[in-house]
């Protein structure tokens, strides 16, 4: 299933935009028993979903301090997305985010790169195009009208 997200030139006021925005839905789970290493000890980690039109159409993990908010759950779905689009290769994609110190960095890198690469991949094949969502996203978070449904465990 293709879905065509409206380019920002065809939404002409912050109904249409929000209106846009209702056919999104994100919703994160507290995952206390992730497994997952934290980035500082005070992090939580988050099972994020992302729905369009009803349907799937992502899952990730997310980490933040605080509970999710829109603005901060959209940007990563998105950076996630176009970071491989802008950084194609691995060694490149490395570097340009700081995963060569050791070998661990570049063990984390490596899996990043990939969570990465599938990011993009669903997004295309879901026919979204992750530049259009994210200049989307960007509209809708200046005008707040993100979302998301939070469920503590």
């Amino acid at each position: 299933m293709s879905h065509d997200i409206p380019t920002l030139a065809s939404l002409d006021n912050g109904k249409d935009l929000a209106e846009t925005m209702k056919r999104f839905r994100v919703e994160a789970t507290e995952n206390a028993d992730s497994g997952i290493r934290k980035f500082t000890p005070n992090h939580k980690v988050w099972d994020v979903s992302l729905y369009l039109d009803g349907e799937l159409v992502y899952r990730t993990n997310y980490q933040s301090c605080d509970e999710p908010k829109g603005g901060d759950v959209w940007r990563c779905v998105t950076h996630d997305a176009l970071a491989c689009e802008e950084k194609r290769d691995l060694a490149d994609f490395l570097e340009g985010f700081g995963y060569l110190k050791n070998a661990d960095t570049i063990r984390e890198g490596i899996a990043a790169y990939e969570g990465c690469k599938r990011t993009l991949a669903t997004f295309l094949d879901k026919g979204i195009d992750p530049r259009a969502l994210a200049g989307l996203l960007n509209r809708a978070e200046a005008a707040e009208v993100l979302d998301v449904e939070t469920t503590l465990n």
